[in-house]
């Protein structure tokens, strides 16, 4: 966040001195150009972060699939384990209206 500030301050700090100085001011086009080529130069860094940051993110995600594969067959296998057909045939007889 310092450094989007420190660039708003170098534009307005350049501006300033620019306005100051024995050179002509500078028109209100000429600043809003700056201002869109600073917002530009944002945009762009922050597009560029927010890609690399999503390549890694599906990388990580590519690489963890065969682990969370393995996990949930487990889980399955366990469950499946514990359940017998034999409690399904009891619990027939026992709640059938017979």
């Amino acid at each position: 966040m310092d450094a989007v500030d420190s660039d708003d301050n170098y534009a307005s700090s350049t501006i300033t001195t620019a306005s100051n100085s024995k050179e002509k001011p500078l028109s209100l086009y000429e600043i809003e150009k700056a201002k869109r080529t600073l917002v530009e130069e944002k945009y762009e860094k922050l597009l560029k972060e927010y890609l690399d940051i999503k390549k890694v993110r599906d990388q990580s995600l590519v690489d963890a699939q065969p682990i969370l594969n393995e996990k949930a067959v487990k889980k399955l296998d366990k469950t499946e384990d514990t359940h017998s057909s034999e409690d399904d045939i009891d619990c027939v007889n026992k709640y059938s209206p017979t």
